[in-house]
């Protein structure tokens, strides 16, 4: 009898330290385009912002029921690449593309009107993400220009735009860059610190704790070599365990290098177990839901969730470029080729 109820007790004992079960799915939406859309701001359970190419701009009011088309002046053969937000009326839309073609678009109206707040100064910048720390601090990246990293930075919400001086900053390699896949190449946390990853020749993160006064550079075991390979998208959950994702777009099926955590702030990176099972990700973030901590991954291959920091992943179905996490799990965007959008649900 005393074996059988210890028996009892130790399995009700691992069945309490068990990883529950969730079952998540993406639900599509009509965005009412056709265009690639690379960014998404999900803000809560019913308001969002997309973008994408060829000028693509939308909103929603009521949870995805319906995308309301929005026009940025000027704006018709741009290549929208993220777009920021912290509600559903102030947002800030970015361009990706050489010289000119690299834009910093400001609403205070829900995208009733749009004014250029930044355009791109040298003839070999490309912007590649925006990211806003809070309503009046943030930061844009640019692929590198005389060999650095080019961060730009705003004190007031986006009216000013200054350049990080390039000496701050460690050198790039030969053919080092960023990637405007999904919005998503820099990470923040707190007012602080700041990581930007790259790809190209060498797969590296950037890290400034002190809002770009100092920076150091870490190496990662992500893929690289080549100008398709590399880190696509960085998160972090706090100042110490962050994922990264990637891989090779143009083996999108293909697994590999395309995944690594960090605990100690980036500074080191570990590959999963079983990460060549895992196939090219453009855009990872953190959500909690129900006390879980929840690392979601998506690309134009699948999608992917860990539920212990990184060091494991569940994949599903779900075909996407970028993701955005609102303020709560119900309010979980994807959207990618296509003009394809979807919203998350977890069970």
């Amino acid at each position: 009898m005393l074996c059988t109820l210890l028996f009892v007790v130790l399995s009700l004992n691992l069945d309490a330290v068990e990883k529950p079960a969730l079952s998540l799915s993406w639900t599509p939406q009509v965005s009412g385009s056709s265009a690639s859309i690379r960014g998404i701001k999900a803000i809560d359970e019913r308001h969002a912002w997309l973008c994408g190419a060829n000028g693509t701009l939308s909103k929603t009011t009521d949870g995805g029921a319906h995308w309301v088309s929005l026009k940025a002046p000027g704006a018709g053969d741009l290549d929208f690449r993220d777009i920021e937000a912290f509600d559903g009326e102030t947002a800030w839309l970015m361009s990706a593309g050489v010289g000119k073609k690299s834009f910093i678009y400001k609403t205070v109206d829900g995208g009733k009107s749009w004014q250029v707040v930044y355009n791109m100064e040298h003839e070999k910048g490309f912007l590649n993400t925006i990211n806003f720390l809070n309503p009046k601090q943030g930061v844009a990246v640019s692929d590198p220009i005389d060999d650095r990293l080019f961060v730009l930075s705003t004190p007031d919400g986006g009216a000013s735009w200054n350049r990080i001086p390039p000496d701050l900053l460690p050198a790039m390699k030969d053919d080092e860059y960023l990637f405007a896949a999904s919005g998503s190449c820099i990470a923040s946390y707190g007012t602080n610190h700041l990581w930007v990853a790259t790809g190209g020749a060498v797969a590296r993160v950037f890290r400034t704790e002190n809002g770009g006064k100092d920076w150091a550079v870490f190496g990662t075991p992500m893929t690289s070599g080549s100008s398709s390979k590399g880190i696509f998208s960085i998160a972090f959950l706090n100042t110490r365990n962050g994922v990264i994702v990637g891989g090779d777009y143009t083996k999108e099926k293909e697994g590999g290098s395309c995944v690594a955590w960090t605990e100690d702030g980036g500074i080191t990176w570990k590959q999963p177990e079983h990460a060549k099972k895992m196939a090219f990700r453009s855009s990872v973030a953190w959500l909690t839901h129900n006390k879980k901590i929840l690392a979601l991954a998506v690309g134009p291959a699948g999608s992917s969730y860990s539920l212990d920091l990184g060091r494991s992943w569940t994949h599903f179905p779900g075909n996407f470029h970028t993701l955005s996490v609102g303020n709560s799990s119900s309010a979980i965007w994807a959207a990618g080729a296509d003009g394809r959008v979807a919203r998350l649900t977890i069970q």
